[in-house]
């Protein structure tokens, strides 16, 4: 299976998909009442995407612009609540458990690829593992990276950089910033890949390729599904919900099992969160798939955890750590 934009290039395929849609309507009244949302939030959301249905070229369609614009109006004291105040805490402790273990302590400089709002950035920052972080992002956040930094921005750093201008980043300012403060030894990328064309990732893996030196350590957190292994979690048997989806060839996803995911990252990018320009890109692939494309671009594999389906989250899609590091 393809797993590129072109795979679901219309989100009513999925939205259309029984079985995916079964899961999806399941899943969400178990993870969004865990996270705080009300009853009513949640039934509205799910009628939503019943009203979705019908309608072709989602994403771009007014009349689903309206639907979706008249669900933000109406909570939009909730979601912002439950982002700020509930959300980003689970996430924190999400990162603190599962993926600040990954980050050796004191590492000298950690670059985070795609850091959104830039929360992560600060959670790696605060918690003293390394001496400066440096957040990058092809969207602009700047008004949420003043936020961030007003706490305390000593060692930590933003930075807007387009997918077209990160080769350059990454040999010039990538080297300057180095010099100026420590040589750059991990590059974290949480939730970023799936948000990317093929022909996106193939310029950023090159970039890293051509301008990280021999020895960097690069930690993928990404919405992947391991067919090997059990995960570590699994709140309300959800694995078990999510392996009836699949097909009998476990080396891939199965087609309502990529819908499954791509209905739910809709949600949580556009319903909840409310990014607009966030690329929906519904690029998923298992950690298999990420350990042989990045081995292409000269990155060895070297641990992993299949954290699968853990307790506060606001949907569920697998998770995993994977961890690789710049070889010759």
């Amino acid at each position: 299976m393809k797993n590129t934009q072109d795979s679901v290039d219309e989100l009513n395929q999925a939205l259309n998909d029984a079985a995916a849609f079964n899961y999806v309507n399941n899943s969400l009244r178990i993870t969004l009442r865990e996270i705080g949302h009300s009853r009513m939030l949640i039934e509205n959301l799910l009628e939503l995407l019943e009203k979705l249905k019908p309608l072709h070229k989602i994403q771009k369609n007014l009349k689903a612009l309206h639907i979706v614009n008249c669900f933000h109006r109406i909570f939009r004291k909730e979601l912002d609540f439950i982002y700020r105040n509930r959300y980003e805490a689970h996430r924190h402790e999400f990162f603190s458990k599962n993926v600040f273990p990954f980050i050796k302590n004191k590492e000298p400089h950690v670059v985070d690829l795609g850091c959104g709002r830039g929360w992560v950035s600060k959670w790696i920052h605060d918690a003293k593992i390394t001496q400066y972080v440096t957040g990058i992002d092809a969207v602009d956040f700047q008004a949420d990276w003043k936020e961030v930094k007003a706490s305390n921005g000593l060692g930590l750093d933003f930075k807007q950089v387009p997918v077209a201008n990160q080769k350059l980043w990454f040999k010039e300012y990538l080297k300057k910033l180095s010099q100026k403060h420590a040589p750059v030894s991990m590059i974290i990328c949480n939730w970023v890949f799936h948000h990317s064309t093929d022909q996106e990732l193939r310029k950023t893996f090159e970039a890293l390729r051509d301008s990280v030196k021999v020895g960097t350590k690069l930690l993928v957190i990404e919405d992947a599904c391991d067919l090997k292994v059990k995960p570590k979690h699994n709140n309300s048997n959800l694995y078990e919900s999510w392996c009836m989806l699949a097909n009998e060839n476990l080396k891939h996803y199965s087609r309502s099992q990529f819908h499954a995911q791509a209905i739910l990252d809709f949600v949580a990018v556009r319903l909840l969160a409310r990014y607009s320009a966030v690329e929906m890109c519904f690029n998923y692939k298992t950690t298999s798939d990420w350990i042989h494309l990045l081995k292409l671009y000269g990155f060895k594999f070297q641990r992993k955890n299949f954290i699968g389906f853990p307790k506060f989250r606001d949907i569920a899609v697998p998770q995993s750590i994977i961890l690789f590091v710049k070889a010759l």
